[in-house]
C-alpha cells in the first residue's frame, strides 16, 4: 500500500489490515505528491515479477487477480487489464453518455477478450504488468500528477510492440462520488 500524503485515516486502516490480515501487507508513504509518484513507488518496492494495480476508490471482485494472472499465462503476454464498472445506481449509469462514463473511469463494456489498441487502452486501476515491461519502457511519467499517466505508459508499451490484452472477467468497481 502506498500512502501518497493522505489527509484522512488511511494510515490507521492500513495498520489495522497489517495486524489482522492472513497475507503479508507492506505500507509505504510516498512524499512526492501525485498518482505517478505513488505508482512508481509501488513498482520500486514490489518484490515480485508481476505487479498488479488497483486504485483506492475501487473494489475488486474476489477472483480479479486470478483472472488477470490466468489471462497473462494463457495468452503468454506481459500486460493484461480488466473491466472497470462504475459503482453507481444502474439507472444513473445508463443515463450518462458513454464519453462521460469513460471520463469517470469505465472501461469499454465489451464482454470478449481482445487486444488493446492505440485507441482502446487499459487504465492503471485494473492492470497486471510484468516487471520487465517497466524495465523496457520506463515507469509512469511523474510530471503527469493528476491523470493521463496510464495512457502515457500504454502508449510506450504499444510503441514497443508489447502485446496487452483486455480481460472482461477481471472486474473492479470504481466508486463515483455523488457530486
Amino acid at each position: 500500500v502506498v500512502d501518497n500524503l493522505s489527509t484522512d485515516h488511511t494510515q490507521s486502516v492500513v495498520e489495522d489490515a497489517i495486524r489482522t490480515s492472513a497475507i503479508a501487507i507492506r505500507s509505504f508513504v510516498e512524499p512526492n505528491a501525485g498518482v505517478s509518484a505513488a505508482r512508481n513507488r509501488a513498482i520500486r518496492e514490489a518484490r515480485g515479477d508481476w505487479i498488479a494495480s488497483i486504485d483506492d476508490d475501487e473494489i475488486a471482485n474476489p477472483d480479479w487477480l486470478q483472472q488477470l494472472v490466468d489471462a497473462a499465462q494463457s495468452k503468454d503476454v506481459r500486460c493484461v487489464g480488466g473491466r472497470v464498472q462504475l459503482q453507481l445506481e444502474k439507472d444513473e449509469v445508463e443515463k450518462l453518455p458513454s464519453e462521460c462514463r469513460h471520463l469517470l473511469g469505465e472501461s469499454a463494456p465489451g464482454l470478449t477478450e481482445q487486444l488493446y489498441t492505440r485507441r482502446f487502452t487499459p487504465g492503471a486501476g485494473n492492470l497486471l504488468v510484468h516487471r520487465s515491461v517497466f524495465a523496457e519502457v520506463g515507469l509512469f511519467d511523474e510530471s503527469l500528477r493528476e491523470g493521463g499517466e496510464d495512457t502515457d505508459l500504454f502508449r510506450r508499451i504499444h510503441q514497443a510492440d508489447i502485446q496487452a490484452w483486455y480481460v472482461p472477467t477481471a472486474i473492479v468497481r470504481h466508486h463515483v462520488p455523488e457530486y
